[in-house]
């Protein structure tokens, strides 16, 4: 089993959306966004997008027309049985749905 994959940051604030390669452990998806994770939205039904939980940063994302997230956001992909995988979807095709405002 590889510990190691690869992942992508939404970064608001850097306003940035950057890979990188991430430990398969739940203490490292969390320090990715800076608190506690929670299921945000399915990205392109492939890969996953987390925040942190509660989070009241006033830097936000914002996906597709009305979600808006607070903090960074972690995207990695899923299998069918729900283990983590590596991000499936690109840097490029997740800044067609992120908008920093």
């Amino acid at each position: 089993m590889e510990l190691w994959m690869r992942a992508l940051i939404i970064d608001p604030f850097k306003k940035e959306i950057r890979e990188f390669e991430i430990e398969k452990s739940l203490c490292a998806y969390q320090a990715a966004v800076g608190g506690f994770i929670e299921f945000a939205v399915f990205i392109d039904r492939r890969d996953v997008l987390y925040v942190a939980d509660l989070a009241k940063w006033p830097e936000r994302f914002l996906v597709g027309a009305q979600r808006s997230y607070s903090g960074c956001g972690l995207v990695i992909g899923t299998t069918r049985d729900g283990d983590a995988a590596p991000a499936k979807v690109s840097a490029d095709a997740l800044r067609g749905v992120v908008r920093f405002p």
